[in-house]
């Protein structure tokens, strides 16, 4: 859909309708974030703390990032290691 409309400066204007197209962006993005918070459930649940990590960052949820590391400590405490030990090893993973 588009409309034209004219003013008194002599300017025409065609206006279009993006309304469909805004709220298909909308409901991927909400779908995307969905299936990702799915994810990240399944990988705390298997206790794969890395993946669920990296879906933390990229979702930008600080709370379930301090989760994530808090389970990543105390898996390794109840384990018998330094969970700190752990995160460093993590870190280094990370940034390759």
């Amino acid at each position: 859909k588009s409309m034209v409309s004219g003013g008194a400066d002599s300017r025409i204007l065609v206006w279009e309708d993006t309304t469909q197209e805004e709220e298909e962006a909308e409901h991927a993005k909400k779908e995307e974030v969905f299936l990702l918070d799915q994810k990240l459930a399944n990988h705390l649940r298997h206790k794969e703390y890395s993946q669920a990590l990296n879906i933390t960052l990229e979702l930008d949820k600080p709370h379930q990032s301090l989760k994530v590391f808090t389970a990543i400590i105390e898996a390794n405490v109840e384990g018998g290691k330094n969970g700190v030990d752990a995160l460093r090893h993590l870190a280094r993973r990370w940034s390759k």
